[in-house]
């Protein structure tokens, strides 16, 4: 009977122990500086399971802050998926600088600053089966700062928000990744540059009394996804003048949009989609603005979309594509502007419509089955506007239409088969040459 007992009770010892060690070791750091002059440093390396997270709370000049998480991989751990990695730096006051890398497991790092001349670098190497990562960098009430963010995984998300003037941002991220770049001021420079999957970016600049001239984005997205619905989505927003936008997308389905607000003027719109299915919309409101789009397909691949829309005068849009069924579209309303438009695939649409005086369409194609529409306004209002286009291809057919007096009319169409021109003018002293 006591040998009875004594087994039960080693057997319950044993049973205790074995669920105590089964618990995954959570490592927790914490550090919290007041002086000028702190660093601070956290190292967590080899976690193999639970939790790891850091947290850096300076408040002083010159600081500078650095955490390092690596949880461990498959060969150093059977289910290296459960390890959680999360890192938090505040820093307040003037030269800051933070810094924060993790690798395995889902990671989360968030980094606030306030301050100027603040840098802020965050690295995402590598998380175990496709775990969710996580960047937030958050930089205000000062000028000049600086953010990094490296992403190489499935599913990384990045969020950068920038307050002051002359702030820069760079993002790298690859494999169906997010970024969102929110920039308040003057001066401010966004760079993203996404690979592989279906990466989306968003980018939005814009001034804190309505005016945030001379600010600059940069984005590159090259997706692999063919089968869903865009590979590459890129949003870019700004408010104020002298604004630049680039925006290069050699992606199957890349969608792009660019919006650059009323009311702004000398603003620059590009747009490269090197591929098929591409759509690309450019609206721009102000004077003296510029927007280019050009769309490249090979030969059999259709369905090219591009979109310029300017309200204002003074502004200057072209779009160039080279696929099969491209469809390419530029609105204007105001005076003095130009519009061009060449296409060189098969199937072709190419419509503009202006409406003011002064304004100057162009229209260029070299496929058959090409279709020209210009419309330069109704009745008596518009004067002193020009319409040419030329058309190589068999069975292609212009179509013009002026409104009011002195404009111009002229259409080449070289092939020997079928083609057709239509012209309709309205008012005094206008011009038509047409030659088939």
């Amino acid at each position: 009977m006591r040998h009875s007992i004594l087994a039960s009770a080693s057997a319950a010892v044993l049973l205790f122990a074995t669920s105590t060690l089964a618990a995954p070791p959570d490592v927790t750091s914490a550090v919290t500086q007041t002086a000028s002059g702190d660093i601070a440093g956290v190292d967590q390396t080899g976690v193999t399971a639970g939790k790891a997270t850091a947290s850096v709370n300076q408040s002083a000049d010159g600081n500078k802050a650095s955490i390092l998480q690596a949880g461990a991989f498959a060969d150093d751990a059977p289910n290296p998926t459960t390890v959680t990695v999360s890192s938090t730096i505040k820093q307040s006051g003037a030269y800051n600088t933070a810094s924060s890398s993790q690798t395995g497991g889902s990671s989360t790092s968030t980094i606030t600053q306030t301050g100027t001349y603040s840098t802020a670098t965050y690295v995402q190497n590598y998380s175990q089966g496709g775990a969710p990562d996580t960047s937030s960098i958050q930089q205000g009430g000062g000028s000049s700062n600086l953010a990094y963010v490296h992403q190489f995984d499935d599913g990384a998300s990045s969020a950068v928000s920038q307050l002051g003037s002359n702030n820069s941002a760079s993002v790298d991220q690859s494999y169906a990744s997010t970024s969102t770049v929110t920039q308040v001021g003057v001066g401010q420079v966004a760079v993203v540059r996404q690979q592989g999957g279906s990466p989306t970016s968003t980018i939005t600049q814009f001034g804190s009394e309505g005016g945030g001239n001379y600010n600059q984005a940069y984005v590159t997205q090259v997706g692999d996804s063919i089968g869903s619905p865009y590979s590459a989505n890129s949003s870019v927003t700004q408010n104020g003048s002298y604004g630049v936008v680039v925006v290069n997308q050699p992606a199957y389905f890349g969608k792009s949009t660019v919006v650059q607000s009323i009311g702004s003027s000398n603003d620059t719109a590009t747009v490269f989609q090197d591929s098929f299915y591409s759509k690309s919309d450019v609206t721009q409101g102000g004077q003296f603005n510029t927007a280019n789009v050009s769309q490249s397909g090979v030969d059999g691949n259709y369905g090219d979309h591009a979109t310029i829309g300017q309200e204002g005068s003074g502004n200057q849009a072209s779009i160039g594509q080279t696929g099969w069924g491209d469809k390419g579209t530029i609105e204007q309303n105001g005076n003095s502007n130009g519009a061009t438009s060449a296409q060189s695939g098969q199937f072709d649409t190419s419509s503009i419509y202006q409406s003011g005086n002064g304004n100057v369409a162009a229209v260029t194609q070299t496929g058959d089955h090409d279709q020209s529409k210009i419309d330069q306004g109704t009745g008596m209002g518009a004067t002193s506007d020009q319409a040419y286009v030329t058309q190589g291809g068999s069975n292609a057919t212009s179509n013009i239409t002026q409104g009011g007096s002195y404009n111009t009319a002229v259409v080449t169409q070289n092939s020997a088969l079928t083609t057709v021109s239509t012209i309709n003018q309205t008012g005094v002293g206008n011009f038509i040459s047409v030659k088939q």
